[in-house]
């Protein structure tokens, strides 16, 4: 499941499930929006890292979609699509997207 992105509550809303339904990818909106990996079933958690940053005014996620089991692919507003690849056992990004520091 993917979706594209609008206006979110604060949060968390999930913006993308993985094809075995064994991650999703949920949003928060604060001062940014911060898009954080967790895992699914009674002793679900949350990845202590965020995959993706995105400040207003700056560059956005448009669509977010699990590109493969320990892949995220993110479409973002200046055209382009970002893959952040992640550990399945630690939830942690191979990479962050960071638009909030730039």
């Amino acid at each position: 499941m993917g979706v594209v992105i609008a206006g979110l509550d604060a949060g968390p809303a999930t913006v993308a499930e993985s094809g075995d339904g064994r991650f999703t990818l949920v949003a928060y909106d604060r001062d940014h929006r911060h898009y954080v990996l967790r895992t699914t079933g009674p002793f679900g958690r949350e990845g202590r890292t965020d995959v993706a940053c995105t400040a207003p005014g700056g560059v956005q996620v448009r669509a977010v979609r699990f590109s493969d089991g320990r892949q995220v692919a993110f479409d973002t507003s200046d055209g382009l699509t970002w893959q952040v690849g992640f550990s399945p056992g630690s939830l942690r990004p191979t990479r962050i997207l960071d638009w909030c520091t730039r």
